[in-house]
């Protein structure tokens, strides 16, 4: 066996997802609940025993560094911010004594055997590997350190040199010189569509004693957690869900999954939906079908970003969002990050409300009817029947 090193490359999620600020670093998006796709990235990969672990952080990602390296401490070696990237990445290369890296992003979420990539990379001769798990292809490539340090030098040299290797490495470089491909055995949940991240979620609902799912459990269970536990009030129900730490519930959930520090007051339900971090959901707010990204915004905790009486989704139907069909489909609803609606609104089964739209903007409407989307930048379209 020879001497390997993992690159965890920060490169924020695909500009062409919807929901997301542009800003968004892929390695701190929460997942299940309680977890994050770094998380499942060191889970398969980030083999202590045998590989040197790196994450690379570009300039624009800087403000994830202090919550990555006090969460991930025990599973990463070096957390490297690369103001340059390219004479950074060049001088991590250089004075990186392994053979081969394993290098890809925390793009995507997938349940798999990372010894069956240590495996690929004992008996491969190739320069470049791509790798795919159940046939599908992701940002990971076995590659040898010296044939990567060669195209990022020639790369940046290039009139390219404004398209930085981070940001570029997989598409520009990896991506149009590998050699060979290989397929690994598992099962890849999320990848590049809003519908993974809803089903890939709720997927966890009906496989929580499937093995590769309690492996990964696991392996979590030494990660630095809050410890905080879920309150359940009097008039709280909660059937065939998952609900994750620091939750208050005294509304009724049902198939669903409610990430961290979420709250649903009373005679609020949310059925068949992803709740993710710090939403806080009023009384008699009805959620269906939707999926909702995490409310990060600095207000005060007693706000309600989601206040009461709002409806929101429907059941599921074969309607498609109008800007973003191949993403939003089967009545499937999207709230972006930092989501706020006014008292009493109602979004129909299919809308896209984007990130941070105003809420005074939103005060002017009483509803977004069913396909529509409104984000900045864009008015509203396909908004009246």
């Amino acid at each position: 066996m020879g001497s390997y090193s993992l690159y965890i490359i920060e490169t924020g999620f695909s500009q062409d997802l919807p929901g997301f600020r542009k800003d968004t670093a892929s390695s701190i998006f929460p997942f299940w609940g309680n977890y994050f796709f770094l998380d499942f990235i060191c889970s398969y990969l980030a083999l202590k025993s045998t590989i040197t672990v790196y994450l690379l952080i570009p300039g624009n990602f800087k403000t994830i560094v202090t919550a990555v390296s006090a969460k991930w401490k025990h599973q990463i070696d070096y957390i490297e911010v690369l103001a340059d990237e390219t004479e950074d990445f060049i001088r991590l290369l250089s004075t990186d004594t392994s053979s081969h890296i394993i290098v890809t992003s925390p793009t995507y979420i997938a349940l798999f055997n990372g010894r069956e990539i240590l495996r690929l990379l004992d008996e491969s001769d190739d320069n470049i590997t791509k790798v795919t798990i159940d046939n599908v292809p992701l940002n990971l490539f076995l590659v040898k350190r010296k044939d990567l340090l060669r195209l990022v030098r020639s790369f940046g040299g290039t009139k390219k040199r404004s398209l930085t290797p981070l940001s570029r490495l997989f598409d520009a470089i990896l991506e149009q010189q590998f050699e060979r491909m290989e397929n690994v055995s598992g099962q890849v949940l999320f990848h590049n569509r809003i519908m993974e991240m809803y089903e890939g979620n709720l997927w966890l609902l009906n496989n929580m004693r499937q093995t590769d799912v309690t492996e990964f459990l696991l392996r979590q269970s030494n990660l630095n957690h809050d410890g905080k536990g879920m309150y359940v009030g009097e008039s709280g129900c909660i059937k065939n869900s998952y609900i994750s730490q620091g939750v208050e519930i005294d509304g009724y959930i049902e198939n669903s999954i409610v990430f961290s520090n979420v709250v649903v007051q009373k005679n609020a339900k949310v059925i068949n939906s992803v709740i993710m971090n710090n939403n806080r959901i009023g009384k008699n707010t009805q959620i269906r079908n939707a999926i909702i990204f995490p409310f990060q915004d600095d207000f005060k905790t007693a706000a309600f970003n989601i206040p009461e009486c709002c409806t929101i989704g429907g059941c599921p139907s074969s309607i498609k969002n109008s800007s973003f069909p191949e993403h939003i489909r089967r009545g499937l609803t999207l709230i972006g990050t930092n989501g706020r609606l006014p008292r009493g609104f109602t979004i129909e089964p299919g809308v896209f409300l984007g990130p941070e739209y105003p809420l005074k903007e939103l005060k002017n409407l009483q509803i977004l009817k069913k396909g529509s989307s409104i984000y900045i930048g864009r008015d509203m379209e396909n908004s009246q029947s």
